[in-house]
């Protein structure tokens, strides 16, 4: 062996390090990029649980509510029920006291 195969061993050996070296700083590269992937998408999930947290509270809040305007919308619906019964009622006996009112007056005309 002779100084160019010290040489190319030398080169190769060099062109190795370099290559292992470059290697590492990838997947160190990478490994920092995932690191601070996983540290966002933690930051994300607890958002989301926040505002689940936050929509959960405000359906807990809202539900009763919703209850109370159906109780309120049955009673106003049985309300109006009554009340348009009692129009119609109202007009029967406008009609009634009219035509007695009519049949009065024919009556009185023929006296």
């Amino acid at each position: 062996m002779g100084l160019a195969a010290a040489v190319v061993i030398v080169v190769v050996a060099v062109a190795l390090v370099a290559a292992i070296l470059l290697l590492i700083r990838r997947l160190g590269a990478r490994a920092q990029a995932l690191r601070l992937e996983r540290e966002r998408l933690e930051s994300v999930v607890a958002g989301h649980r926040d505002m689940a947290e936050s929509h959960a509270s405000s359906a807990e809040e809202l539900a009763p509510r919703a209850q109370e305007h159906r109780v309120a919308a049955a009673d106003h619906a049985r309300r109006a029920d009554e009340l348009e019964q009692r129009v119609e009622n109202e007009r029967r006996h406008a009609e009634f006291h009219e035509r007695r009112a009519a049949e009065t007056e024919d009556r009185r005309g023929r006296i």
